[in-house]
This record gives C-alpha cells, structure tokens and sequence, in this order.
C-alpha cells in the first residue's frame, strides 16, 4: 500500500510512494468504485449532515442541507422534515428509540421515525443552543457546548433511558485546570479477562484525555475518574471513529488509537504511521477546514478518513482493515460520510446525497487512477539494469487505455494518457474445457486477466513503474514483471 514514512531508498517491494485511487485488495490493487447521485434538493449548497434512523423494521436515511433536516431514504428528491435553523452541522445519536440532533447554534431535535420536532431539554444554567455534542453511554445521554458555550469544559447527563430531558452538569476544571472546551467524545470498550467493559472517554481542545468508569455521574460509588492522559487534540469534533471498542481520533499528528495514547506510545502507536508525512501535512495546512471525519465502512473493510481541502475539495486516507494497507481517494466530493441500509452514502455538494461504491464512473464522469511503485534494485545495489519491457498483469471487463512506464533513480517519469488499449479476450465456445472454474469465469461478471508485454526502457540503478488509468471500466491490477539486462557498475 501507500508508503509516506519511509526513505525511496528504504521501501519495500509491496510499497507504493503513490497510489491514488487505486484500493489495495489482499491480492489486487483495484479502481475504486464510482457513485451516483442518490437524494436531490437537500437545501441547495453542501449537505452537512447524513444520518441514519433504524429502529425495528423502520429505517430511513436523514439528511442536513439549507438550513432543514430531510428525510433523504427514497431516490429522488428529498422531503423536508424541519426547516429554519442555523446551521446544517448537526451532530447525532440514536437512543431510546429516538436520534436525537445537535448543533451548537439551534435547539435541539429530535426524529422518531415520521417526525422533527423539538427535543426536551434543560438544566440548570443550560443554554440549549450551546449543545453541540451528544452521545449515549451506560443507559444515559450525555451532551456537551460548543466552544463559546457557557460551561465548555463540563458536560451534561440525563436520566437513566432518556434522550435530553433534565440535564445535570458535570464539571471537568478539575481534571483539565478549567482550560480548554471538549471536542468531542466517546466510547471506549476494554476487554479485561473474560468480560469487556465499557468506559467513557472525554477530549478536550488542550490534548488532555480524560476517561470515567461509571453508571452515575452523580454517585461517588458508581463513578470513577480513571486518568487524565496528555495527547494532541482532535482535528474535529467528527475527527473519531470506533473500530471494535477502540476510538482513533484524527489529530494533527496521526489517527490514534486511544490504547495508544494511554499507554504513552502516542504517535508512534498512530495507525496512519504508514502514512504519517501526509497526514502531518494534510492536518497542518487544513484543520481549520470543515470536514473532518473518520468513518468505518458498514463491513468493516476499511477506514475512510475525510479531509477537507476546501469548500468543495475532499480527499480520503483510506485503510484496509485487513491488510492495514493504505491509499488515497480523489475527486469524491464527499462533505461528510454515512449509511443506510448498510450501504455507504456521502453528503455532496449542490443538495445531494450520493451513494458511494456504485458503478464504474464518477456520477458520469470519468475516474483517473495513478500508482507509482517503490524503487528496487533490480541488479542489485551499485550495478545499473537495462530494462528492456515490461509486463503489466491486469484484468478489465471491457477494452482499457493505460500508460506504463518505468522511472529511473527516483525520477518520475511524464506519461502520455491511453498509450497502450488493454481488451480482455474471454474464452471463446471452444476454448472452455470441462473445468468448472472456466465455465464459470466466462459466464460471469468478472473482470478478464490480460498480460501483455509491453515496450518500455531505462538505465539506472533503481527502478520504479508507474501506472495511469483513465476509464469507466472495473480494473484491477495484479502485478507487473520487468525485463531487464544487468547493466553494470554504477
């Protein structure tokens, strides 16, 4: 997968210094998918939001644009639910049968299957509006301000079963030294010999991490402070996603796993360490950006994780979760992430929800996808190899334009777009034998394999490919053999 930690001169045979749209499989690398528009008429700039209601047999897909909350579920144009609010970043929780919405600027909402109408909820010295955060831990919700709120660094819990209702506060300037706001927050599984339990964990804006064990914030016997860790604070108070039990939190530095940061490893603990010169990157020159987010696939395949490059510029840090490989997607213009119906779907701009992972064309546009491997020396180091062709393994099911080439001692190479038309050749009536494998690749939808061998030339003593696909095909990129002659010293 994508390798942007180590030196040129130190990466493996498996490492790609790029490989943008292009996801790595366990014995492929493959073009990402495409999507389509799904949901119209989501307010008329970016969607913001995108949720899910699931309670028995009622699912439905909820959607945040233009200023009103819409029900997204069927194809089409959007149906507006609650109009008339502020902002359309509303974060989510479904609990007690209800999902209920928070923003930090509006009051606070709640769906129940057919309806938006205003949440109840209050507390002593509670500006409801200033509720920005919510999640459910332990039977009870808990809420949190935004940052200009009036108790920042406090958070707020209900009674047992109830989404809102009558608010306690519960005060962290002890932990914190009354500095900084939360950011976000979450829940953090841990299995301890033959039982797993369940703990809260709190980040603030100054990097402190606090986490509790407990049912009642209000009773000194069913609640305990466990610690109070040092870490960098999140990019966004969607900058975290749970894998299993685990958080990993997006901060400027890597996306870590709370284990991480409690035992000190902190980034060097980073899943992303693979990745970590363009995620210091990425964090340094847009945090400030609207978009943040860390996603986990219904499937539990992989990892997305959103950055924002501008108002309606989006990458992904994309990992398997299998391989922990990594890559990078481009041109999905995806202002958040969601699902429904165990499908994947993004908020986009201009009121639209699309559905990710449809089709082979970008809504109707074409994708591009680019890798460029590692350098290897092919003759062994200090003696230089005269590559001669070379011969990309790659199946398609339908005729492909790609360029290939070699790159010689780190320098990259410029391709000319579609030098060479791959066309799958399937097996023809009397070419199939009695064997059933064949039968069934010819009559099925998969991709078929083509290897050709191709011109190509270098001198130099390490040598890299690189790999352009412009198309609306389904592609898949198994390996590549290089010919090639020893050279000679260097």
């Amino acid at each position: 997968g994508w390798n942007e930690r180590d030196a040129l001169t130190a990466m493996g045979q498996s490492d790609a210094i790029r490989l943008d749209n292009f996801y790595p499989e366990e014995t492929r690398v493959q073009m990402r998918p495409g999507y389509v528009v799904h949901a119209t008429g989501v307010g008329s700039g970016n969607v913001e939001t995108v949720a899910e209601y699931n309670v028995g047999s009622t699912r439905r897909m909820l959607a945040a644009g233009g200023g009103a909350i819409y029900n997204a579920t069927s194809a089409g144009a959007a149906t507006s639910l609650a109009s008339g609010f502020s902002s359309n970043r509303w974060q989510t929780e479904q609990f007690a049968g209800s999902r209920g919405f928070v923003n930090g600027a509006d009051a606070p909402q709640v769906y129940d299957g057919s309806t938006v109408a205003a949440m109840t909820v209050s507390g002593t010295g509670l500006t409801v509006t200033d509720l920005i955060g919510v999640i459910s831990y332990r039977t009870r919700s808990y809420f949190w301000e935004r940052q200009a709120g009036a108790n920042p660094s406090s958070f707020w819990y209900s009674v047992v079963r109830t989404l809102g209702g009558t608010l306690t506060r519960f005060n962290l300037a002890p932990e914190v030294g009354g500095g900084g706001y939360i950011v976000t927050m979450s829940v953090w599984s841990r299995t301890e010999g033959d039982t797993i339990d369940n703990y809260l964990a709190i980040f603030m804006s100054t990097g402190k991490v606090i986490i509790y064990y407990g049912s009642n914030p209000g009773d000194a016997n069913d609640w305990s402070h466990i610690g109070t860790y040092d870490a960098e604070a999140p990019l966004a108070i969607r900058g975290i996603v749970r894998v299993g039990g685990e958080p990993i939190i997006m901060t400027r530095g890597g996306y870590q796993p709370l284990s991480g940061i409690i035992s000190g490893l902190g980034e060097s603990a980073a899943i992303s360490d693979k990745i970590r010169k363009a995620v210091r990157a990425v964090g340094s020159a847009y945090n400030a950006n609207y978009g943040w987010q860390g996603f986990r696939h219904p499937d539990s395949s992989k990892l997305i994780f959103n950055v924002p490059v501008g108002s309606s510029v989006y990458d992904q840090h994309v990992m398997n979760l299998r391989t922990k490989a990594w890559c990078r997607f481009l041109a999905l213009p995806a202002v958040c992430w969601g699902t429904y119906n165990e499908d994947v779907y993004f908020g986009s701009t201009s009121g639209r929800v699309m559905k990710a992972e449809t089709g082979y064309s970008d809504n109707g546009a074409t994708r591009a996808a680019e890798g460029l491997t590692s350098y290897q020396y092919l003759s062994g180091r200090g003696r230089n190899s005269l590559v001669t062709g070379i011969k990309p393994t790659l199946a398609s099911d339908a005729a492909t334009s790609i360029s290939i080439g070699v790159n010689v001692d780190y320098r990259e190479v410029s391709l000319t777009a579609g030098i060479y038309a791959i066309t799958p050749a399937p097996l023809t009536w009397e070419q199939v034998t009695t064997n059933w494998d064949e039968w069934t690749d010819l009559w099925s939808d998969s991709p078929t394999v083509v290897s050709p061998w191709l011109s190509a030339a270098g001198l130099g003593e390490a040598i890299g490919t690189k790999l352009t696909i412009t198309g609306d095909e389904n592609v898949e990129w198994f390996s590549h053999t290089i010919a090639y002659q020893d050279g000679g010293p260097v």
